[in-house]
């Protein structure tokens, strides 16, 4: 299968399972993701919940994704997995240690990604340790569909809420930093960042041309 093909399939997956337990690693990576920017953006005095917040997390979310997508085409795209949630598991320490609190279930979902990682190694399933790359690098996307379409659409009504069951797990609601901007709603906004940010990571998606 060729990647391009991998990749289109992946993201059918990802976006028919993104709101059930089975996507749960990707949930806490994107997740972490999100948090860290925040943090980052908020020690340069960019406040969250703000349009430049939305705009700049996004844009440095498809970015990273872009990132992903170029390193994915060298001989190091087997060790994007590792490296994701080693990093994960980085960022959870810091969490326990700073809230004092264990946090169980993130705990529960990094130490069996990593084991999964690690017995795929051990086996030297390459191949299937590039299709676990795709995977992460593509949940980035999925979490900005989510974060600036599917959720401000659920938030339309109850009924279309329980209807998109995508947005079950994921929290953030990027769309809702541009509520209010120059009178336009808040879905349009959404949609069209979305669109601008998803054509590059179309295009280097489909530039990949690795087996």
């Amino acid at each position: 299968m060729r990647s391009e093909e991998r990749a289109g399939l992946i993201s059918v997956i990802l976006l028919i399972l993104w709101g059930t337990l089975l996507t749960e690693p990707f949930h806490l990576f994107t997740g972490y993701l999100y948090s860290t920017l925040a943090s980052v953006e908020g020690g340069v005095s960019i406040k969250q919940g703000t349009p430049l917040f939305g705009f700049v997390t996004s844009v440095v979310l498809a970015l990273i994704c872009i990132v992903l997508l170029l390193i994915s085409k060298t001989n190091v795209a087997e060790y994007i997995p590792c490296v994701v949630f080693c990093l994960s598991g980085v960022k959870l320490f810091t969490k326990i240690i700073s809230s004092r609190t264990f946090i169980v279930k993130d705990a529960v979902v990094v130490v069996i990604a990593l084991s999964v990682i690690a017995i795929l190694h051990a086996a030297s399933l390459k191949k299937v340790l590039l299709w676990f790359a795709d995977f992460v690098i593509l949940s980035i996307p999925v979490y900005l569909f989510t974060g600036l379409v599917t959720k401000p659409v659920g938030a339309l009504g109850k009924v279309v809420g329980k209807i998109f069951y995508i947005n079950r797990i994921q929290e953030e609601n990027i769309a809702t930093c541009f509520k209010g901007l120059f009178g336009l709603p808040t879905l349009l906004w959404g949609v069209v960042l979305f669109i601008l940010l998803i054509l590059p990571i179309i295009y280097y998606t489909l530039s990949k041309r690795r087996s």
